[in-house]
């Protein structure tokens, strides 16, 4: 079975981290790091900025042939999910949506730490809805570590490629 794991959350969460350890995993697998589309926008504001990276995301994901995906942004919710579903349902491909959460004041610790910002400004985002079409795994970073986390989701993509090799059995 094909698969693509996308990995959400607000900034400082995790998520690049988490992504980094499943990738570690898996040598085949392909890593679409939404930060690398938003840092080629810098000149634009924030809501084109935004819509062109998700646009590069979707566009990436759709370009590649590689077995497994593994895709890490921030949209826990809304239409650029709705769109990476529908492309994985069309290209044939298990999704799994894995939502990384952390309290506001961790989250803010964490950007000072990294940034070096006195007062940073951390915009919340909704984790994923759990009660959906696809997989779903939701993660606080605060009380999970990044092993942890990184296993389940390695966990998931390997039952999906057992699953692929049960029903497609090498001649």
């Amino acid at each position: 079975m094909i698969t693509c794991t996308y990995i959400s959350g607000p900034c400082c969460v995790g998520k690049s981290t988490v992504a980094s350890a499943v990738s570690d995993s898996f040598s085949s697998i392909s890593f679409i790091r939404g930060d690398d589309y938003w840092r080629t926008y810098t000149g634009l504001q924030f809501e084109e900025r935004a819509l062109k990276t998700n646009q590069q995301i979707l566009a990436t994901l759709q370009d590649s042939h590689a077995s497994d995906l593994l895709c890490e942004w921030v949209p826990s919710r809304g239409p650029f999910v709705a769109q990476l579903f529908e492309l994985c349902v069309s290209a044939r491909r298990q999704f799994l949506h894995v939502g990384l959460t952390a309290p506001i004041a961790v989250l803010q610790l964490r950007m000072r730490e990294r940034d070096g910002v006195e007062d940073p400004v951390v915009r919340a985002v909704s984790a994923p809805e759990q009660q959906t079409r696809y997989d779903c795994m939701v993660f606080d970073t605060e009380k999970e570590t990044t092993a942890s986390i990184a296993d389940e989701v390695s966990k998931w993509i390997l039952s999906n490629k057992e699953l692929k090799a049960m029903r497609d059995p090498a001649p």
